[in-house]
């Protein structure tokens, strides 16, 4: 639950200060909304209006607080299991034992959704506030339509940003009339306090009420036993517009048990008002269907990834008519998007996410692991048509971390190319200096640039976004994931070293001779006789070799011999060292590996520590492309 951080004896000072915002006498209301956490929900992001005022009540309320206490204003986020996540089952369907952060995460891990995704729909009235006419046919066409509404249906959105993966399908039932009133529901808490009845109580009401004429069982899309979409309308206006207790906030959350209808089970739900936008409705479908968290930021202290994803800010572009497509980490981790795992450092043709349904993971070595880069391209286009700006999109992940709380650390947070980190401060929900280049022009993302490519841990990465072109429907840039120098500037670094070692070494000893002649007169001492040490030592290791020379190369088990003649391997052309190293790195490039599979099994997945082969994990996955990408981020690099 959103409260202010503080503890019993700072309340009374708290309060006074309160009241001398607009939100004055609706204290709960607040502090109590679902933009902090509690109690197993998950809610829309304010409206943008309504955001203004409560960074303005913020502000107010920390510049007339006493010495000290003006940091202890904040909005603070209760981790409870089932807020912010994608619990849709009781605890006591999971296995004994099961970890907080799995349940969390359940519908995310689950076998992501695919084809007909069937959606039920509701609607819920009351005494005190009823639905005008026509609104049964209004959310026919909001949810299932095509063609009919010029910004599109729910029905059309997953269809574009999917890639048709998801095909939402499904009817209308209702009105119903609720037994309590939406003031009874709304309890001045807008619907989330923990008080009754509220939201969960209303939607467990409307499924009693539609039961008798709606049949769920066609709504367990996945076979587990639980309605997977089960939407509640319910009339009058949404909370996140409005600010009122006296309206319900559009979440998502689960019953109080669940409830047993024509062979299924309902559990979770989501809830939005009669005049809800299509943004607010792919939000928390988000959350219901696919287990996305928010990834605003909860607590209010920052914007989390702003107006480039649904999950975020963007439910609300176009007014939220028409919301931006989920962020790349979103549709990798459902498989709407192939995911091209970089192994090696290349130039590469970036085109269109919504084109080419291709977003790139960078990691050191392409190594697997928890934390890792992702690359889209966005273009003001599509649903994207209102997004602050266009070009590559960089995003650092960490899958360790369950959500965009800590703006320090996040779940999913955008490198924004200007360095201002406007997202991280809460100046703005994005603008045109995020993507690449963008307004700042800046066409270099490495370790040293600003943002970098450091981990969390500050540690190199070794990755590299290079050489950015301009914002284009195909982009060009160099991404790299190997750091290191090569065979030939290893040579010339360590002789370079070795040539200052024997410089200093040679001055001490002419020192010491100028020392020793001026005190004792010149060493008469006879010299040791030289000894040619090419006769002694050269032959007989010289003769063990060419017995296992075939045809002037090595031979070697598995082949892979380099060839060449006596001269180094490489005949009496490359005479000197330099050459012959460069004669060998081009001839290394152009063979096979020496090492067969069959002589390394250990081998057999790469040729690299940490780099992993995304066509085994396919297989593995069953040819699941998401399950595939999931397994790469679990594995240890």
């Amino acid at each position: 639950m959103c409260e202010t951080h503080h503890d019993s004896r700072d309340f009374k000072a708290f309060s006074k200060i309160f009241e001398k915002t607009e939100f004055s006498g609706n204290w709960h209301n607040f502090f109590g909304q679902c933009s902090g956490g509690g109690n197993d929900r998950c809610c829309v992001a304010p409206a943008p209006d309504l955001k203004k005022k409560i960074d303005k009540a913020l502000k107010e309320m920390r510049a007339a607080a006493p010495d000290g206490m003006a940091e202890l204003v904040t909005l603070r986020k209760k981790p409870r299991v089932g807020f912010n996540d994608g619990l849709i089952v009781p605890g006591t369907e999971l296995p004994l034992g099961t970890p907080p952060m799995a349940a969390r995460n359940f519908a995310a891990q689950r076998s992501p959704l695919s084809g007909d995704v069937r959606v039920v729909v509701v609607l819920a009235e009351f005494s005190d506030k009823s639905f005008g006419s026509g609104a049964a046919q209004r959310f026919q066409d909001l949810f299932f339509s095509t063609g009919v509404i010029s910004t599109g249906s729910v029905k059309e959105y997953f269809d574009d940003v999917t890639n048709g993966t998801i095909n939402i399908v499904g009817e209308v039932a209702g009105p119903f009339t609720m037994p309590d009133t939406l003031a009874d529901y709304a309890n001045g808490q807008s619907g989330t306090g923990s008080t009754t009845p509220n939201a969960r109580d209303m939607a467990r009401d409307a499924a009693t009420a539609a039961n008798p004429s709606v049949n769920f069982g066609p709504y367990d899309n996945d076979g587990d036993g639980f309605v997977d979409a089960y939407v509640v309308v319910h009339a009058g206006s949404g909370a996140e517009q409005t600010g009122s207790g006296g309206d319900i906030w559009s979440h998502k959350w689960v019953m109080r048990s669940q409830f047993n209808a024509d062979g299924t089970k309902l559990y979770a739900y989501l809830t939005i008002p009669e005049d809800a936008r299509l943004g607010v409705c792919a939000h928390e479908l988000g959350h219901l269907l696919f287990g996305f968290p928010d990834l605003y930021d909860t607590d209010q202290s920052s914007e989390g990834v702003g107006n480039w994803c649904l999950m975020g800010g963007g439910s609300w572009n176009g007014g939220g008519d028409t919301p931006a497509h989920p962020s790349a980490w979103c549709k990798a981790n459902q498989g709407w998007v192939t995911v091209t795992n970089i192994t090696s450092n290349g130039t590469r043709s970036i085109p269109d996410v919504k084109t080419s349904n291709e977003v790139f993971r960078l990691w050191k070595d392409g190594g697997a692991g928890q934390e890792y880069f992702l690359v889209e391209n966005r273009q003001r286009d599509g649903y994207d048509a209102d997004l602050p700006g266009e070009g590559l999109l960089i995003w650092h992940i960490d899958e360790a971390i369950s959500t965009n709380s800590d703006e320090a650390h996040p779940k999913v947070a955008l490198e924004q190319a200007d360095g201002t980190n406007g997202l991280g401060t809460g100046a703005n929900r994005g603008d045109g200096g995020d993507p690449y280049p963008g307004s700042a022009s800046n066409t270099v993302f490495d370790k040293n640039s600003t943002p970098n490519s450091r981990s969390y841990a500050g540690s190199d990465t070794c990755v590299a976004v290079a050489s950015i072109s301009a914002p284009a429907p195909t982009m060009s840039a160099e991404l790299r994931v190997r750091c290191g120098k090569s065979l030939i500037k290893d040579f010339r670094d360590k002789r370079f070293d070795k040539n200052i070692v024997t410089d200093k070494y040679r001055d001490k000893i002419f020192e010491k001779r100028l020392i020793n002649e001026k005190r004792y007169g010149i060493d008469k001492r006879p010299e040791k006789p030289e000894i040619d040490k090419s006769v002694a030592y050269d032959k007989g290791d010289f003769e063990k070799r060419t017995d296992k020379l075939r045809d002037g190369g090595f031979d070697r088990p598995g082949g892979g011999g380099l060839g060449g003649g006596l001269g180094g391997g490489f005949g009496g052309g490359f005479g000197g060292v330099e050459e012959r190293l460069a004669a060998i790195e081009t001839a290394v490039a152009a063979i096979a590996p020496f090492i067969e599979a069959s002589l390394r099994p250990d081998l057999d997945m790469s040729a690299y520590s940490g780099e992993e082969d995304l066509q085994q994990l396919m297989d593995e996955a069953g040819g699941n492309k998401a399950q595939a990408k999931r397994l790469l981020d679990t594995r240890q690099g």
